[in-house]
């Protein structure tokens, strides 16, 4: 077995992952070594951090992998709601959101037409955000790593195991 080829269980019940260079598309399981976790996330972009996050918080082992190597960007995923800033407070990152840019709304422009949408309010804040994809999956995936999730990239999960 050569470097980027590892297997993963999740306790051991949950989901094994095999991460391997391309061999021809085939993935020798047996080939791989198997570890344990209580929760195996497969995804460690926005999302996928902040629910191994959540996880390691709640005293889970968490294994977090992706496909890519970071850091990555991405030309999407730039633009945040109330509720994403409202997660990312949550999250912690309420000093990383300071100085970034912010709104008040949406602004839509088309067919000869041009609507302000002020946000909805209720629970969530009053303003959206912004922030560089590239920045906002590391300031995420930073805040799993400081939770003591483990993550793995270059990874692909492709067999569950219960």
């Amino acid at each position: 077995m050569g470097p980027g080829d590892q297997g993963h269980t999740a306790g051991g019940r949950g989901a094994r992952r095999h991460d391997t260079r391309d061999n021809g598309g085939v993935t020798s399981p047996a080939a791989a070594p198997v570890a344990e976790t209580d929760v195996l996330v497969v995804g460690a972009g926005p999302a996928g951090s902040a629910a191994a996050a959540w996880a390691a918080r709640q005293g889970r082992d968490v294994l977090l992998v992706d496909a890519e190597t970071f850091p990555r960007d991405k030309p999407c995923g730039d633009g945040l709601t109330p509720r994403a800033i409202a997660e990312l407070d949550s999250l912690g990152l309420s000093p990383w959101l300071a100085g970034r840019a912010v709104n008040r709304g949406l602004r839509a422009h088309g067919f000869g037409q041009t609507l302000e949408l002020p946000w909805p309010g209720g629970s969530l804040p009053s303003r959206g955000g912004a922030a560089p994809r590239l920045e906002l999956d590391a300031a995420i995936r930073q805040v799993a790593l400081d939770a003591g999730v483990t993550a793995m990239e270059g990874a692909r999960a492709i067999d569950v195991v219960r």
